[in-house]
């Protein structure tokens, strides 16, 4: 409607003075009606209520300009404000873009146990105390606690935190973490409406409706700057015919005028054009951003303060040291181990170990130990590899469990 309003609009201005007055007269009315229509009526009502805010002066306005024959001045008010709509509802719509990851996470149905036997149901058909299984790769459908299994969580979603999670039977889980390695029985606390998922995509749809406080400042100013300008207009149209003797016509003319310029468009358009610009620029650099009310108190920040275990990181992990005993295997059988694993550790070891060239001999068996680690076969010896839970049955000598110490006081994450 607002492109069309504005091709109606160029279209008036070109015949102009070429065709009957009629013509382009019709096109300015009907490119003010298009785009100002739903302004015009809000600021009818304000004014009816005696409510003074900038929908107010524009509908004044626009009263004034086609009452002293300006089409083309109330054509392009009527525009401006409706651009302003346009630019408000796009700012909303890029943060509800910024967030599609995190609706992405959330699942669409789950695998509950019924009798012993699984079903696949939505989520939203979810009670509390149902059990539900989650299996490798699939996500926890809603905020519950393990009753049965062992495995990582990546629970990055929502807790922003990268490495993944170990979870066992009592420990908590929230809906969205995905499930990286072994089966987890779930027994669900929250139907999914309640769930810590669920409230953040609530917290955000509400933050992108709220005003920021530029835009409350404009709505504040509006209820002294409207009723202000209306009166300078009303002493314009009376106080020289009265005083000076003026032409009643004139000065009417001239204080419908006044109220004509008097209408802010720039002010009203500044918040919603800086709003859109600032959440798009954020997103593209990956900075998500819920709404204006955010983006403007960023402005305001003069201290950051990290709260990360001993290191900011780019949000997934990488070899930052290795300690090695025996170079001629030690790369060669993390590989072989590590090479079939999809866990994000195993991902950055072998990226480590891609840069080494080395020739990595096939295992002859690979078994994971959930919340462990994994125990492989290879030509003919076994090799434990995970935390300290997975090598707790090797007794190692003192030297090596200082430097482990050290390791884990210099908030690295350990695979062994």
């Amino acid at each position: 409607l607002l492109i069309l309003s504005a091709v109606l609009f160029a279209a008036a201005i070109i015949i102009d003075g070429s065709a009957h007055e009629a013509v382009p007269v019709s096109l300015y009315l009907l490119a003010t009606v298009l785009s100002g229509y739903s302004t015009f009526l809000r600021g009818l009502r304000h004014l009816w209520s005696l409510r003074f805010t900038i929908d107010t002066l524009m509908t004044i306005a626009l009263i004034g300009a086609i009452a002293i024959g300006e089409w083309k001045e109330a054509t392009l008010v009527a525009i401006l404000f409706g651009l302003n709509e346009i630019l408000e509802g796009l700012g909303m719509e890029k943060a509800r873009r910024s967030m599609a990851s995190l609706l992405k996470v959330a699942p669409k149905e789950a695998v509950r146990l019924e009798d012993g036997v699984e079903k696949t149901v939505p989520i939203a058909s979810l009670a509390v105390n149902d059990i539900v299984i989650v299996k490798p790769g699939g996500k926890i459908p809603s905020d519950g606690k393990v009753v049965d299994g062992k495995s990582s969580v990546n629970e990055a979603a929502i807790t922003g935190e990268s490495l993944p999670v170990e979870k066992f039977s009592g420990e908590p889980v929230y809906a969205g973490s995905i499930n990286n390695e072994g089966v987890l029985r779930v027994q669900i606390d929250k139907a999914y409406e309640d769930s810590s998922l669920a409230t953040i995509l609530h917290l955000v749809e509400e933050a992108q409706e709220t005003k920021t406080p530029t835009e409350l400042f404009i709505n504040k100013f509006a209820k002294y700057y409207t009723p202000a300008i209306m009166a300078a207009a009303v002493l314009v149209m009376i106080v020289p015919p009265l005083i000076h003797g003026g032409d009643w016509i004139k000065w009417l003319y001239q204080g419908l005028a006044v109220l004509i310029v008097g209408c802010p468009c720039a002010l009203i358009l500044s918040s919603p054009i800086a709003i859109v610009s600032g959440i798009t620029r954020n997103a593209r650099n990956g900075i998500l951003i819920k709404g204006g009310v955010f983006l403007e108190q960023l402005g305001r920040i003069d201290t950051l303060a990290f709260d990360k275990t001993g290191t900011l990181t780019k949000g997934e992990p990488h070899v930052e040291k290795a300690v090695v005993y025996d170079e001629a295997r030690f790369y060669q059988v993390a590989g072989s181990i590590e090479k079939s694993s999809s866990h994000p550790l195993a991902k950055a070891i072998m990226k480590d170990i891609a840069q080494r060239n080395i020739e990595l001999p096939e295992a002859d068996e690979i078994r994971t130990v959930p919340g462990s680690g994994i125990v492989a076969e290879i030509r003919g010896e076994t090799y434990w590899l995970g935390n300290e839970q997975s090598i707790g049955h090797i007794s190692l000598p003192d030297d090596i469990l200082a430097q482990i110490i050290s390791l884990k006081e210099q908030g690295l994450t350990l695979v062994l």
